[in-house]
């Protein structure tokens, strides 16, 4: 009788234990080749670059949300301390929702 499957112990005893890592190799080295680095380099980069751009493009929609809410809220602040009538209102608040807002930067000239 043939045996197809051999024993668990004799087929582990037969792996190497110890990795020579003093051989001269190119498997075996501690650093990354050359051609690797300067193939990861330029993907890694541009990554970097769009993850960037679209962090500050969604922290500039959060800046001018938090902006337009503050305008309107000085806009019904103004109307309520003044007792602005009824149509009148309404007409200042499309008129703060049309116009666009000053950026911040254009504020400190």
């Amino acid at each position: 009788m043939v045996k197809l499957v051999e024993p668990i112990d004799h087929a582990l005893s037969r792996i190497p234990t110890k990795i020579n890592r003093n051989s001269s190799s190119p498997l075996f080295s501690n650093s990354p080749p050359p051609l690797l680095s300067l193939i990861g380099t330029p993907p890694a980069l541009m990554y970097a670059s769009i993850f960037g751009n679209v962090s500050a493009i969604i922290q500039r929609l959060y800046s001018g949300t938090t902006r337009y809410h503050s305008a309107m809220q000085r806009v019904r602040e103004f109307n309520k301390f003044y007792q602005i009538p009824n149509p009148l209102k309404q007409r200042l608040e499309e008129y703060f929702q049309v116009i666009p807002l000053p950026c911040p930067d254009s504020m400190s000239l």
